[in-house]
């Protein structure tokens, strides 16, 4: 979650430095992961997931804590819909893709399905098995006479 946060602090905050609450890095990380994981498709949804999120799932986005009523403070729907607003899409989306790169490329570099203790995947050893033995097909089901005295196969 840092380094998704870290990569967002790059977008640079069209905002007022006045009557800031929360950093634009932590609003788009929670519209982020309230739309994604999630499943949901609309900013009220993912407002309502905010409010519902456990203290925990709240700490991890830097959100300002309130030492009186030991909770941190969520933004309201209001807040998500006007700060995304403002936003140039091309460079959010640049920090997004600055984010996913090197998680793609380590998926290209990692072979996948599980593997054997030979090191080679493992439905390659079973066919590679299947062709040293050479097995013939099964046979084919007999023919089998029903009860209504037709030959069915």
């Amino acid at each position: 979650m840092h380094s998704l946060i870290a990569e967002l602090s790059a977008v640079p905050d069209p905002r007022a430095r006045k009557g800031r609450c929360f950093s634009l890095a932590s609003l788009l990380a929670l519209a982020v992961c309230a739309m994604t994981p999630a499943g949901h498709d609309s900013l009220t949804a993912a407002a309502e997931w905010c409010q519902r999120a456990t203290h925990q799932e709240l700490a991890t986005f830097e959100l300002p804590y309130n030492i009186f009523t030991s909770r941190y403070r969520v933004p309201s729907e209001k807040t998500l819909r006007r700060v995304l607003g403002l936003l140039d899409p091309a460079e959010v989306s640049a920090a997004g893709f600055a984010y996913l790169r090197p998680l793609l490329e380590h998926a290209a570099r990692t072979p996948h399905g599980p593997r054997t203790p030979d090191g080679l995947i493992e439905r390659e050893q079973r066919r590679a098995h299947r062709r040293d033995t050479d097995q013939d097909p099964p046979e084919p089901h007999r023919q089998a006479l029903a009860v209504d005295g037709m030959n069915r196969p």
